[in-house]
């Protein structure tokens, strides 16, 4: 009876053991975060990157020096960063009604403003889409004004050839269509989509599925779409977003987009078509999308998932020898976090 007793003595041991060690080995290799906390912990980055003339410092690289991993701070400087910043901001502010956010918003307008005065600073005219956002935030009509003058000389100017570049064009002028009703925004948006479709039929394939050949900037053709869509109702825009979707399963695909300038527009044109037609699938898609972009892009201050210095900054590509933290991606993965608020991802062990 006695050994009995001992041997039940061990099991029971054993057992709670066992259940420590799952329970531990749980909370070790997984933690849980909202997006809306992430967005705020990556948000410290902007005051690390600032200069003191209020633009910010474009990226930090990161490489391996013998045993540690060190990361150093170009001095490269652009103007549309700040937009970037602005957009964060005003994410934050949308999901916080924290003034401070939208204090900050306008304060990096007037340093962009400020910064765009040259008339041959063309990097000003590719951040229309962050300043319509905070047109409609604020009202502003001079904000208005600041983006019709841009729109119109992108008319005029010879821009950069591209898919990524014509899509981006695209839908600044359907933004600004939508702001002022001119059908000669709408007619340049239609005529960038169209460049911009004819771009992508000779870009690189990165994976096929369902007869749909994805490219590596497919989905900023079709948040352009999408913009198109929201400003003039015609459902054949928001069909085409629909059934590029409905093939590509883009949520599964991740790792093949190979940047995070191809990753962001797909989580955001996702989210949109959800919020459009309330089916989950698009949701789903854009939720797997997110979480493969925090658990493998995001160098967080959590010593489980920390990548380098754990700055908060996402990272442009993981797979080059030196890896770049881009600001203006950071800015934009807040600003897509921000309105995941509440939704809940996996941050798990890193494994280089």
């Amino acid at each position: 009876m006695k050994s009995y007793f001992i041997v039940v003595a061990i099991v029971l041991v054993a057992a709670v053991a066992l259940i420590f060690y799952q329970y531990k080995n749980a909370n070790t290799q997984t933690t849980k975060l909202t997006g809306l906390e992430i967005a705020k912990i990556s948000y410290g980055l902007f005051d690390k990157m600032r200069r003191p003339n209020g633009w910010y410092y474009y990226y930090e690289r990161c490489k391996e020096d013998g045993n540690f991993w060190e990361c150093r701070i170009d001095s490269d400087s652009y103007p549309q960063t700040n937009a970037w910043v602005m957009l964060a901001n005003l994410g934050l502010y949308d999901q916080t009604g924290e003034q401070k956010y939208l204090d900050n918003a306008n304060n990096e307008m007037s340093i962009l403003m400020n910064n765009c005065k040259d008339a041959g600073n063309t990097d000003c005219l590719w951040v229309l889409v962050q300043m319509a956002k905070l047109q409609k935030t604020t009202g502003n009509t001079n904000y208005l004004e600041k983006i019709k003058n841009f729109a119109d000389k992108l008319m005029e100017v010879k821009t950069e050839k591209g898919s990524m570049m014509k899509g981006i064009e695209a839908r600044e002028f359907a933004v600004v269509y939508g702001l002022t009703g001119n059908e000669k925004y709408l007619n340049e948006s239609l005529s960038r989509l169209k460049e911009t479709e004819e771009y992508l039929a000779s870009d690189q394939v990165i994976y096929t599925i369902n007869g749909l050949q994805a490219k590596q900037y497919s989905c900023i053709k079709e948040i352009a779409e999408m913009e198109i869509y929201k400003v003039t109702a015609d459902k054949i825009h928001l069909n085409n977003v629909k059934a590029f979707f409905d093939a590509a399963d883009a949520g599964s695909h991740g790792k093949s987009f190979y940047s995070l300038p191809a990753i962001q527009p797909c989580i955001e044109v996702l989210f949109s078509l959800y919020k459009e037609t309330g089916d989950v699938k698009y949701w789903e898609q854009a939720y797997n999308i997110t979480q493969y972009m925090i658990t493998y892009r995001w160098d967080p201050p959590l010593e489980e998932a920390k990548k380098y210095n754990g700055d908060g900054a996402f990272l442009f590509d993981i797979y080059e020898y030196n890896n770049t933290k881009t600001l203006t991606d950071t800015g934009y993965a807040v600003y897509l976090l921000s309105m995941m608020k509440d939704t809940e991802f996996q941050i798990v062990r890193w494994n280089k």
